[in-house]
């Protein structure tokens, strides 16, 4: 038996998850676009699991195996360049409709 692992990724807004991001950062596919986190490789650049705001957003989300990316190191060891997480948190604040404050309450 051969097992195939496949996913949706974020730009994918028809998704379940892609819709809750969407819920929770008001990041639509142009943002995703604009900030590179449509592809592995750029969301790799920006290491969400290091900041623990991101972390969070994305765990609400739904979109927590993303964050454990260890089944690909040989990807990873690349020359993916990294980026500062802040960044990318800095946008989606910037984002009309969002506050400082971007983890829901539980």
């Amino acid at each position: 038996m051969i097992v195939i692992r496949t996913f949706l990724f974020l730009t994918n807004d028809g998704t379940p998850e892609g819709k809750k991001l969407a819920e929770l950062t008001k990041v639509q596919v142009l943002d995703k676009q604009y900030l590179g986190i449509d592809t592995l490789s750029g969301f790799i650049k920006f290491r969400v699991a290091d900041d623990p705001t991101l972390k969070q957003l994305f765990k609400d989300a739904g979109c927590e195996s993303l964050l454990d990316l260890s089944t690909l190191e040989k990807f990873l060891e690349s020359d993916v360049t990294a980026k500062d997480p802040s960044i990318l948190l800095s946008y989606i604040r910037g984002i009309p409709g969002n506050t400082d404050d971007l983890i829901p309450s539980k």
